[in-house]
C-alpha cells in the first residue's frame, strides 16, 4: 500500500477506505496517475489501475521488484489463466519464465473500480461485489459499461460457441439439432435436477456447484478443457446477476458475444 503514492497524483480518501477494507485482495482501483507511470501502464492516457494481490508469492515478487505493470499471462481475447499449465498452453515459447505458485484462488479477476468521476464507477466486475463496495460507500457506487482500451477486443473467447441458456427446455431441441449438424456439444449446468435428463445426450457435461462464487472458482478450467475436448457447442445454464453472480455472468456474456453478433 505504500507504494501506491509514487503511482498515484492523488489518491482520494474514499480509495483509502476501500484499500483498508479490501486489500489485499481483488479490488483494481483506477485513478489519475503520475506522469512517470509507463504509458504502456497507462494505455496512454492519465489513468492506471492499481491492486495489491493477496498471495504471497506475489507479494514477495513486488516487495523484490517494486510495482509491476502485470498484464493477465494469456493471448489476448482468451479466458484468464488459473493454473501454471494454462499460462504454458498459451505462452510456451513466448516468455521465459512461470513462476508456479499453484492454481488461483479466486478463479474470476478483481473487480475495476473507475474512481475519477463520481458516482464511482464498476468497470469490470469481478472478486468484490458491488453489494460488498456499497457497504464501504453507500450510495457512490454504479455499475457501467467500460469505455476502456481493453474494450477494443473481445475477451474470455472460446473455440466453442458458448450459448446462454434461458430455460431447461431450450437445451433439449437445440442439442439435437446441433448433433445432427455433426456438432459435438457440451452442457454446464448447476440444477442437476432440471438438466440430468439430457446428461447423456450431451457430449460432455459439467456439473457446477450452485453457489456462483464457488463456480467461479472452476469457470476458465471448464472453458478450457471445453476447448482441449474439441466441442463445438457449449451451453451454460446462468446464474442469478446478484453478489458474485454479477462478476460471473459478465465473463460469460462477454464469451458468447462476439460470435453471435
Amino acid at each position: 500500500m505504500s507504494q501506491v503514492s509514487a503511482l498515484i497524483k492523488s489518491v482520494p480518501d474514499e480509495a483509502r477506505l476501500l484499500m483498508d477494507r479490501f486489500w489485499p485482495g481483488p479490488l483494481t482501483l483506477v485513478m489519475e496517475s503520475l506522469p512517470s507511470v509507463a504509458s504502456a501502464a497507462r494505455a496512454g492516457g492519465n489513468t492506471v489501475g492499481v491492486r495489491m494481490p493477496r498471495h504471497p508469492v506475489a507479494l514477495a515478487l513486488i516487495d523484490e521488484a517494486g510495482p509491476l505493470a502485470a498484464p493477465s499471462a494469456n493471448l489476448s481475447g482468451r479466458p484468464s489463466p488459473t493454473t501454471p499449465e494454462h499460462v504454458k498452453n498459451d505462452l510456451d515459447g513466448r516468455i521465459s519464465a512461470i513462476l508456479d505458485a499453484g492454481p488461483t484462488g479466486m478463479g474470476i479477476e478483481s473487480t475495476v473500480l473507475d474512481m475519477t468521476q463520481k458516482p464511482f464507477r464498476i468497470l469490470r466486475p469481478g472478486g468484490i461485489s458491488l453489494e460488498e463496495l456499497e457497504e464501504v460507500l453507500p450510495g457512490m457506487v454504479e455499475t457501467a459499461e467500460a469505455k476502456g482500451p481493453a474494450d477494443r477486443y473481445p475477451h474470455y473467447q472460446t473455440r466453442a460457441r458458448v450459448i446462454l441458456l434461458s430455460e431447461p427446455a431450450d437445451v433439449a431441441s437445440a442439442l439435437h439439432e446441433y448433433k445432427k449438424q455433426g456438432k459435438k456439444v457440451g452442457l454446464v449446468a448447476h440444477s442437476y435436477e432440471e438438466y440430468r435428463h439430457i446428461e447423456k445426450e450431451s457430449d460432455l457435461v459439467y456439473w457446477l456447484p450452485p453457489s456462483a462464487e464457488e463456480a467461479g472458482k472452476r469457470l476458465y478450467a471448464v472453458l478450457r478443457d471445453a476447448d482441449q475436448r474439441g466441442l463445438d457447442i457449449l451451453f451454460f445454464e446462468p446464474y442469478p446477476e446478484e453478489g458474485k453472480g454479477s462478476a460471473l455472468m459478465y465473463r460469460l456474456k462477454k464469451s458468447s458475444q462476439r460470435l453471435e453478433e
